[in-house]
């Protein structure tokens, strides 16, 4: 006799299978003026949903750091979503 799957059993396998929405983007705090491709993002903001690629390529001014993103939250930085 075989063990019927539990719903939570199921949802788990599924979770497995998809990639990490979060291991592809990440929210990052603006330390100085930057523009990727045609917009331009003032310093002290919050981008949300930067991929990690331009993270790593835009360094000089993205800080991609949780404590510093938590810490501007807690500032009451303005949060946009990242475009490019």
């Amino acid at each position: 006799m075989t063990k019927k799957a539990t719903m939570q059993a199921t949802r788990t396998a599924a979770a497995g299978r998809r990639p990490s929405k979060a291991a592809t983007r990440l929210d990052v705090v603006t330390t100085a003026s930057g523009r990727v491709g045609a917009f331009g993002y003032t310093r002290g903001i919050i981008l949300k949903g930067v991929p990690v690629e331009l993270t790593k390529v835009h360094e000089t001014w993205m800080d991609a750091d949780p404590a510093a993103v938590k810490a501007a939250h807690a500032a009451g930085a303005d949060v946009v979503p990242f475009r490019s």
